[in-house]
Protein backbone atom coordinates (compact mmCIF):
# COMPACT_ATOMS: atom_id res chain seq x y z
CA UNK A 1 0.00 0.00 0.00
CA UNK A 2 3.10 2.70 0.99
CA UNK A 3 4.38 1.84 -2.90
CA UNK A 4 0.76 2.29 -4.44
CA UNK A 5 0.40 5.81 -2.53
CA UNK A 6 3.69 6.73 -2.77
CA UNK A 7 5.37 5.25 -5.78
CA UNK A 8 8.70 7.95 -5.31
CA UNK A 9 9.10 7.65 -1.74
CA UNK A 10 7.06 8.55 1.68
CA UNK A 11 6.11 12.06 1.72
CA UNK A 12 4.47 14.06 4.41
CA UNK A 13 0.49 13.25 4.05
CA UNK A 14 0.30 17.03 4.96
CA UNK A 15 2.76 18.96 3.67
CA UNK A 16 4.04 16.59 0.58
CA UNK A 17 7.76 17.02 1.54
CA UNK A 18 10.29 13.94 1.54
CA UNK A 19 12.25 14.72 4.70
CA UNK A 20 10.52 12.21 6.94
CA UNK A 21 11.60 10.33 9.74
CA UNK A 22 10.39 6.48 10.14
CA UNK A 23 9.00 6.01 13.64
CA UNK A 24 9.19 2.57 15.81
CA UNK A 25 5.84 1.48 15.38
CA UNK A 26 5.29 -0.34 12.09
CA UNK A 27 3.96 1.82 8.58
CA UNK A 28 4.36 5.13 10.96
CA UNK A 29 6.09 8.23 10.12
CA UNK A 30 6.51 12.13 11.25
CA UNK A 31 7.56 14.80 9.33
CA UNK A 32 8.82 17.75 11.97
CA UNK A 33 7.99 20.28 9.58
CA UNK A 34 4.57 20.69 10.00
CA UNK A 35 4.26 21.90 13.46
CA UNK A 36 6.59 21.91 16.85
CA UNK A 37 5.54 18.67 18.00
CA UNK A 38 5.95 16.95 14.54
CA UNK A 39 3.05 15.52 12.29
CA UNK A 40 2.46 12.01 12.55
CA UNK A 41 0.82 10.02 9.61
CA UNK A 42 0.34 6.29 8.05
CA UNK A 43 -0.57 5.42 4.92
CA UNK A 44 -4.24 5.29 5.67
CA UNK A 45 -4.49 9.06 6.55
CA UNK A 46 -7.05 10.60 3.79
CA UNK A 47 -8.38 7.37 3.23
CA UNK A 48 -11.55 5.96 3.89
CA UNK A 49 -9.81 3.37 6.24
CA UNK A 50 -8.17 6.34 8.13
CA UNK A 51 -8.94 5.78 11.85
CA UNK A 52 -10.34 2.77 11.68
CA UNK A 53 -9.88 -0.22 14.34
CA UNK A 54 -10.82 -3.18 11.56
CA UNK A 55 -8.29 -4.91 9.42
CA UNK A 56 -8.06 -4.03 6.11
CA UNK A 57 -9.20 -7.84 5.03
CA UNK A 58 -12.61 -6.78 5.98
CA UNK A 59 -12.89 -3.74 4.05
CA UNK A 60 -11.87 -5.02 1.57
CA UNK A 61 -13.99 -7.69 1.87
CA UNK A 62 -17.25 -5.15 2.29
CA UNK A 63 -15.93 -3.43 -0.49
CA UNK A 64 -16.05 -6.50 -2.90
CA UNK A 65 -19.24 -7.58 -1.68
CA UNK A 66 -20.73 -3.77 -2.46
CA UNK A 67 -19.15 -3.64 -5.86
CA UNK A 68 -20.62 -7.15 -6.74
CA UNK A 69 -24.11 -7.00 -5.99
CA UNK A 70 -26.53 -4.94 -7.71
CA UNK A 71 -28.20 -2.94 -5.50
CA UNK A 72 -25.44 -2.74 -2.85
CA UNK A 73 -25.93 -4.40 0.81
CA UNK A 74 -27.85 -3.22 3.60
CA UNK A 75 -25.52 -2.28 6.97
CA UNK A 76 -27.11 -5.74 8.41
CA UNK A 77 -25.58 -7.77 6.05
CA UNK A 78 -22.13 -6.07 6.13
CA UNK A 79 -22.34 -6.73 9.87
CA UNK A 80 -23.25 -10.87 9.32
CA UNK A 81 -20.43 -10.48 6.42
CA UNK A 82 -17.51 -9.01 8.64
CA UNK A 83 -18.31 -11.72 11.75
CA UNK A 84 -18.11 -9.16 14.27
CA UNK A 85 -19.46 -5.13 15.31
CA UNK A 86 -22.62 -3.87 15.38
CA UNK A 87 -24.91 -2.94 12.76
CA UNK A 88 -23.98 1.04 13.44
CA UNK A 89 -19.98 0.02 12.71
CA UNK A 90 -21.18 -2.04 9.57
CA UNK A 91 -23.41 1.17 8.39
CA UNK A 92 -20.41 3.67 9.06
CA UNK A 93 -18.07 1.67 7.06
CA UNK A 94 -20.91 1.11 4.12
CA UNK A 95 -21.11 5.10 4.26
CA UNK A 96 -17.90 5.30 3.50
CA UNK A 97 -17.00 3.53 0.93
CA UNK A 98 -19.97 4.70 -1.01
CA UNK A 99 -19.14 7.97 -0.45
CA UNK A 100 -15.59 7.10 -2.13
CA UNK A 101 -17.23 5.05 -4.74
CA UNK A 102 -19.29 8.83 -5.73
CA UNK A 103 -18.15 9.45 -9.46
CA UNK A 104 -16.72 12.40 -9.72
CA UNK A 105 -17.76 15.75 -11.14
CA UNK A 106 -18.26 15.82 -14.91
CA UNK A 107 -18.80 18.79 -17.05
CA UNK A 108 -22.14 18.80 -18.70
CA UNK A 109 -23.16 16.81 -22.03
CA UNK A 110 -22.71 19.49 -25.15
CA UNK A 111 -24.06 19.39 -28.12
CA UNK A 112 -27.02 17.01 -29.65
CA UNK A 113 -27.53 14.36 -27.33
CA UNK A 114 -29.45 11.42 -27.85
CA UNK A 115 -31.87 9.83 -24.60
CA UNK A 116 -33.62 7.02 -24.99
CA UNK A 117 -36.51 4.84 -22.41
CA UNK A 118 -33.24 2.73 -20.68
Amino acid sequence: MVRLRWPQGVRCARCGRARVVKLARPWRWQCKQCNKHGYRFSPLVGTVFENTTYPLTIWFKVIYLLCQSKKGIRALQGQRRMGSGSSRTAGSMCHRIRAALQPTARPPLRGIVEVDET
